[in-house]
């Protein structure tokens, strides 16, 4: 149950498990002493919890340490600080229920542990009764792991030093992805056409031809556009992350087409305010996250367009993203003014020494590749003869 082993220069070590099974020891400097902690280890032990010393520190309880690492990241959305709290407070929950609450703290941070929760993730279904994919418990302990290594680093901070264990990388599965299957011009053009109501158009024509998140585009005001000088603004605390905020040309296609659609003022997109307050993370009446319908809408447009499932089956509006994408590039525009247009952030050293006066042209030649709506019905037709 403990036991005494004798080190070099005469100090003794004592070693134990706790009840949780945790192997714990502790040093100290004459048999005596030894004897006494060996005797408080066993009765804390018999009475079923950890020998603590007296007057040692607490380390943090989970809740209290994820606490503060969401207050400290001030820089990101609401919406992602809600899906991170989230999670981390499912990681919580699964700690007390393992190890009782008093002892779900710090202490419990490691790479095994976290392995651990992954194998729970990936083999009991989450809260919609649907089986977890592996993608999504990996997000679930890259939470978790991204708390821990802020703690690690801020210990000294919040005064965790020397109760924060030291934050090691865990790997875990691969995601293994299926080849990405876009839909053409032709298909999303489809979908547009298959759209019931204005608002839910609008929202598809803005999406085939600026390659933006839904989110965004419902957050898209009159004020970010500039229709005289073709250019449209995408402000940072609409994108994901809030770090994709840029200025990008407008193309003569989708120019043409907001010219038609009367107001000037307010959001671009007609849609309900609800669709808008779900596309900013807003908290409904129940205090839960606002649900919009928007992906509800686009799928059902899909469906009816008679587009193959493939290319939209579960990302209704991301398809419109990748269909962008990929139709661009395929029409030879260049990779980077792509990436630009889609607001993907470059991290190469290339990014840092980019002159934007040297991709300005060729973001102004990419958005020209982009078809009016409804101009290529046949493209698919044409593509397979060749």
């Amino acid at each position: 149950m403990a036991s005494i082993e004798r080190k070099r220069k005469g100090v003794y070590s004592v070693r134990w498990r706790d009840p949780d099974g945790r192997q714990r020891q502790r040093t100290v400097s004459t048999r005596q002493a030894a004897d006494d902690l060996r005797r408080e280890v066993r009765e804390a032990i018999e009475l079923g919890r950890r020998w603590e010393p007296v007057g040692a520190r607490r380390a943090p309880e989970l809740r209290t340490l994820f606490a503060a690492f969401l207050t400290a990241q001030i820089r990101l959305r609401a919406r992602t600080l809600r899906r991170y709290g989230q999670m981390l407070e499912g990681f919580a929950a699964w700690a007390e229920a393992e190890h009782g609450k008093r002892d779900a703290t710090s202490e419990l941070l490691s790479r095994s542990r976290l392995r651990d929760y992954f194998a729970m993730l990936t083999t009991t279904p989450g809260r919609n009764g649907a089986p977890r994919t592996v993608s999504t418990a990996r997000k679930h302990v890259e939470a978790v792991a991204l708390a821990w290594a802020w703690a690690w680093d801020e210990d000294e901070e919040h005064a965790w030093i020397g109760l924060i264990p030291r934050f090691r990388p865990v790997k875990l599965a691969a995601v293994e992805r299926a080849p990405t299957v876009a839909p053409t011009w032709a298909q999303m053009d489809g979908a547009i056409e298959s759209c019931r109501t204005a608002w839910h158009r609008q929202l598809a024509v803005i999406l085939r031809c600026t390659g933006m998140r839904v989110s965004a585009a419902l957050q898209l005001e009159w004020s970010d556009l500039d229709l005289d000088g073709h250019t449209l603004t995408i402000r940072s605390e609409t994108t994901k992350g809030g770090y994709g905020g840029r200025a990008v040309p407008l193309s003569p296609v989708l120019v043409a087409e907001l010219a038609t659609w009367g107001r000037r003022e307010g959001p671009v997109i007609d849609a309900p305010e609800a669709e808008r307050r779900a596309a900013r993370g807003d908290l409904g009446p129940s205090g839960k996250p606002a649900r919009g319908r928007a992906a509800r809408m686009l799928t059902a447009a899909w469906k009816r367009s008679g587009a193959p499932e493939r290319v939209w089956t579960r990302q209704p509006g991301k398809a419109f993203r990748k269909g962008f994408t990929s139709e661009l590039k395929r029409s030879g525009a260049d990779v980077e003014a792509v990436e630009r247009l889609v607001g993907h952030m470059r991290r190469d050293v290339r990014s840092h020494y980019l002159d934007d006066t040297v991709l300005r042209p060729h973001l102004d030649a990419a958005v020209l590749l982009i078809p009016d709506v409804g101009a290529v019905p046949n493209l698919d037709a044409r593509r397979a003869k060749r």
